[in-house]
């Protein structure tokens, strides 16, 4: 049941990702954002829109579950979607965090998916490192 309400959440957020004329908004001040506004205290611009599409594209539909299941509920993550995930890069990782936060049920927990965001992507990182695989 879980697996499939993480699919459920990955599909709206990708679909959401797609519809980029839609708007939200985020109550979290200061915030800052490697591409678009420089704070998150209203509407995206439809560029950012089309930043995270394009970060989201770097993904497969199967990582995006992973990753996004590891975020939320600290499910476990392949070596393979890590390596995506790195390969993608931290700004794009934050970008989609700190959109995915702007749906309300996800904005309602920012603390705790902010700290295990930091976790999951330092995680990932010691993954793939050369070290790591010798």
């Amino acid at each position: 049941m879980a697996k499939f309400i993480i699919s459920f959440i990955v599909i709206a957020i990708v679909s959401a990702i797609g519809g980029a004329l839609a708007t939200t908004t985020l109550a979290i001040e200061g915030v800052a954002l490697s591409k678009g506004p420089t704070t998150i205290n209203g509407d995206f611009p439809l560029e950012f829109y089309t930043s995270l599409q394009n970060c989201a594209d770097k993904l497969t539909p199967t990582c995006g579950d992973e990753i996004l299941s590891g975020v939320l509920i600290n499910g476990k993550v392949t070596e393979y979607c890590c390596h995506k995930l790195v390969a993608m890069g931290k700004p794009c990782h934050d970008d989609l965090v700190l959109w995915m936060l702007s749906i309300p049920p996800f904005g309602e927990n920012a603390a705790q998916i902010l700290s295990n965001t930091e976790k999951f992507w330092y995680q990932c990182t010691q993954a793939v490192s050369p070290s790591s695989s010798s």
